[in-house]
């Protein structure tokens, strides 16, 4: 099911420019799961965007948006299997899953809120 709604504004901001190494189709998943997740998330307009970057030999990505952040309940579960908020749909899987896949790459994957409101995302893939 594709949905499109004109009052979220993607940004993608690439800054990586040599070679880098992961499995794609794993990460592309956990990038999948976030950016989803952020779309969900939007109850009015708002911005998602993907940055990546290298910090030092780390592949970061990071994925924010202007939604409407986690609530402090779910917080301290948040990437514990079943946890979802907010959806009609879902098994609360894709932020368990999401971690398992980041770790397979012996990889972290940190929360932050996003000020004044919305989720930050910030994955490290060492290279």
């Amino acid at each position: 099911k594709t949905i499109i709604r004109s009052d979220v504004e993607f940004i993608i901001q690439n800054r990586v420019t040599q070679s880098v190494s992961f499995d794609e189709s794993k990460i592309r998943r956990v990038l999948v799961n976030l950016l989803k997740n952020s779309y969900e998330a939007m109850k009015e307009k708002g911005i998602i965007r993907l940055d990546s970057l290298m910090d030092g030999n780390q592949l970061v990505f990071i994925v924010s948006d202007t939604g409407q952040g986690i609530p402090e309940r779910i917080k301290a579960n948040l990437f514990s299997p079943f946890q979802s908020e907010g959806k009609s749909q879902g098994t609360g899987l894709g932020l368990a899953i999401t971690r398992k896949l980041v770790h397979e790459h012996k990889g972290t994957i940190e929360y932050k809120p996003n000020e004044p409101q919305g989720t930050i995302f910030i994955i490290k893939l060492p290279q």
